[in-house]
């Protein structure tokens, strides 16, 4: 674990503000996943990390846990639900036989695209009086907090 950097003190205020906003906006996010209905009978909304980071690249039951930021128990348990589901499906790693990768299927294909669909229409529905170059601005921001936040979280070991 590396010795994390001081804290520049002119930056003290600000963060302190953007802790609030952060956390505001996080719990609007929590409110408004859980206000939307489920994509289809039977998965969880807690399942849908796994089954986009499977959409990326076919990837070990660890490595879907590691860009999830989850334990591997708990994604295996996710897994075994979207497999159920036929939205993904076990297959032998061509890196190393005795291991599998979790590949997504054409059911899953088709519902991480409708879902990112219904996602964008909405966030569209909500930010309908925003400029989309405002939009854009944020949407960088959150892009360089989220890799700043994952330096840091790899810097410490995490």
């Amino acid at each position: 674990m590396n010795t994390p950097h001081p804290a520049p003190e002119h930056l003290l205020g600000p963060t302190t503000d953007l802790g609030a906003s952060i956390t505001r906006a996080a719990k609007a996010s929590i409110v408004l996943k859980h206000s939307s209905p489920l994509p289809m009978p039977g998965i969880e909304h807690a399942a849908l990390p796994v089954l986009f980071a499977a959409h990326d690249q076919p990837r070990r039951v660890s490595d879907l846990a590691a860009a999830c930021h989850l334990d591997v128990s708990t994604t295996s348990r996710q897994v075994s639900a979207l497999t159920a589901l036929d939205l993904v499906t076990k297959q032998a790693d061509d890196r190393d036989r005795r291991a599998q990768v979790i590949v997504i299927t054409a059911t899953g294909r088709e519902l991480v695209l409708r879902l990112r669909e219904e996602r964008a229409t909405r966030l569209a529905q909500i930010l309908h009086d925003w400029e989309p170059h405002d939009i854009q601005a944020l949407s960088g921001l959150l892009d360089r907090y989220a890799d700043a936040v994952e330096r840091h979280l790899h810097s410490q070991g995490a």
